[in-house]
């Protein structure tokens, strides 16, 4: 009887045995198809991740720079 691989065991087996993709092969195309969709919502929060941090650097650093580097805006009889 084949031995139930749980998901993180299947990802080290397919990076570290080729030769184990004939019994990955043989297997059934819902868990092929659930294995996938596993992997692309690990990738697709990872890098949901790493993009929100980037935009919240690039945000906070355009206020620093906006409070550094424009001067106090006075408006006076409708000139500045």
């Amino acid at each position: 009887m084949e031995e139930k691989m749980n998901f993180f065991k299947k990802v080290w087996t397919s990076i570290r045995d080729f030769e184990k993709y004939g019994e990955f092969a043989a297997g059934k195309l819902s868990s092929a198809i659930k294995y996938i969709l596993i992997l692309t919502i690990i990738f697709t929060a990872t890098i949901t991740l790493a993009y929100t941090y980037k935009f919240y650097t690039v945000v906070e650093s355009g206020k620093e720079y906006i409070s550094h580097n424009i001067e106090n805006m006075k408006i006076e009889d409708r000139k500045t």
